[in-house]
């Protein structure tokens, strides 16, 4: 196996961006984030704020009063029950990406909330629940 170079050409040494002062360091660069085609929705998910949690109700009319939502939409039939921090509850489509973080904070749920473990050590030791969330149904013998 051959040993490191004895006098590399590129290490250690500074090398020029082309381009880099004209355009990011003026803040001229365009990146795919900067574009919006004509007919270009944005979309956004409302997430559970509840590690666990039954969601009786929601209500999107107030996000679809919102100038600039083109639809909004629940991730199930309430009722149902989310299982984790961030699981989907509803989603949003909109103009802009204002226009979509209003719509969000627009949006009523009504939830029951439901207890849980952060440790595995807590789990194994609380009880079962009767209304706890089933994570995998048992897989069956063969």
């Amino acid at each position: 196996m051959p040993g490191w170079p004895k006098n590399p050409k590129q290490l250690g040494k500074e090398h020029p961006r082309y381009g880099a002062s004209s355009l990011v360091v003026t803040g001229a660069a365009k990146y795919t984030s900067d574009m919006q085609p004509v007919g270009w929705l944005y979309a956004m998910i409302l997430r559970s704020p509840w590690p666990a949690a039954r969601i009786r109700a929601v209500d999107l009319r107030p996000a679809l009063g919102i100038s600039g939502i083109r639809a909004a939409v629940v991730a199930n039939d309430p009722p149902f029950t989310v299982r984790y921090y961030g699981e989907e509850v509803a989603a949003v489509a909109g103009l802009s990406k204002q226009v979509c973080l209003d719509a969000l904070g627009a949006i009523k749920v009504e939830a029951d909330l439901l207890p849980f473990v952060v440790k595995e050590e807590d789990a194994a030791e609380a009880p079962a629940a009767a209304d706890a969330p089933v994570e995998a149904e048992p897989a069956e013998a063969k």
